[in-house]
């Protein structure tokens, strides 16, 4: 692919191609052709809002990197400008990623914000890859990792952004089906919300752990109506039979917390905690009756699932389950 790239930037004239409507013989030639002829198809289209020259161009083989912006793209970018739009000035820049103003927009249209393509060399997992997702966590946004199959020497593919394979130890091709490094599997293998009731306000998943908390906050007893139920998604690779979604119903209005527990020690002492404040507690059809507390009103519902052992304790409104516990949804 490099090679391609040199013979790019050097304009090589490919053999046996017709000229047509390319300002010349030569490879760059062909494709500034091709984009302004996309721009002149579309120049009225209110859809179409700009045109990227290339994506991602990297430097070939023998080029410079320190002067390849100035010697090679820069002046490709000038020719593919020119042929749009003529030679004139006052082009729109855009020199830097506008994280901020994208969450702004974001809340001021009232959409969601998804980051896209994100990942890492898998020798940077727990240095780069865990802060960004936790970062993402943080900031209540969706996003979409890079799932890149890479093919290389073993030393090569640690510092690319694969997602499948660590390569070969003699750069033989690997297979393409190999599995993937078990280090990103546990980090990408997370705990989320997909649906809730009310309001979220926090959530954060512990690949270390495997232990999720979220808290959101019913509004009102009408919010309660509207919606039915709050949803956790929980991967299947966290448990070997099937992925699962957990269904939390709130009763009350006001702000409730759910945990998913790594161990069933954490139950246990939450279990206990709530038999020491003598709440009450039924046994039906393999399913756990816990009565739930918020003020002074006292309601009994049903545990998620059979096999399930949920908590509700006074006034926090937790709800804790263990991942091991969690076979039906």
């Amino acid at each position: 692919m490099m090679k391609a790239f040199d013979n790019f930037y050097n304009n090589s004239i490919p053999p046996n191609v017709k000229q047509g409507d390319a300002p010349g013989p030569g490879l760059q030639d062909h494709y500034i052709g091709a984009i302004a002829s996309l721009a002149a198809r579309f120049v009225n289209n209110s859809a179409v809002l700009g045109f990227e020259i290339m994506n991602e161009p990297q430097p070939g083989t023998n080029i410079d990197q320190y002067t390849f912006s100035s010697n090679y793209l820069y002046p490709f970018y000038k020719r593919v400008i020119q042929a749009i739009t003529g030679v004139r000035d006052d082009l729109p820049d855009c020199p830097h990623y506008a994280y901020e103003s994208a969450l702004n927009e974001s809340v001021g249209l009232q959409t969601a914000v998804p980051v896209t393509e994100y990942g890492c060399g898998a020798d940077a997992d727990d240095t780069l890859l865990t802060p960004t997702i936790e970062s993402q966590d943080k900031a209540m946004i969706s996003a979409i990792v890079w799932p890149w199959k890479n093919n290389c020497f073993q030393a090569r593919c640690q510092t690319s952004w694969s997602l499948y394979d660590l390569g070969s130890q003699n750069g033989s091709v690997a297979n393409q089906n190999s599995p993937e490094p078990p280090n990103r599997v546990r980090i990408l293998s997370r705990v989320h919300p997909r649906g809730v009731i009310g309001q979220l306000q926090h959530y954060f998943y512990n690949a270390t752990t495997s232990s999720f908390v979220m808290t959101a906050k019913c509004l009102n007893q009408a919010a309660l109506m509207s919606v039915n139920e709050t949803l956790v998604y929980i991967p299947r690779r966290l448990n070997s039979s099937v992925s699962r979604v957990v269904v939390i119903n709130p009763t009350c209005t006001g702000q409730y917390q759910v945990l998913v527990a790594n161990t069933t020690d954490e139950i246990r002492a939450l279990y206990q905690a709530e038999l020491t404040n003598k709440h009450a507690e039924t046994e039906s059809n393999g399913l756990r009756r816990i009565a739930e507390c918020y003020g002074n009103q006292y309601q009994t519902t049903d545990a998620a699932a059979e096999q399930v052992s949920a908590v509700k304790l006074d006034f926090s409104l937790t709800v804790s389950f263990t991942i091991e516990q969690i076979h039906l949804m």
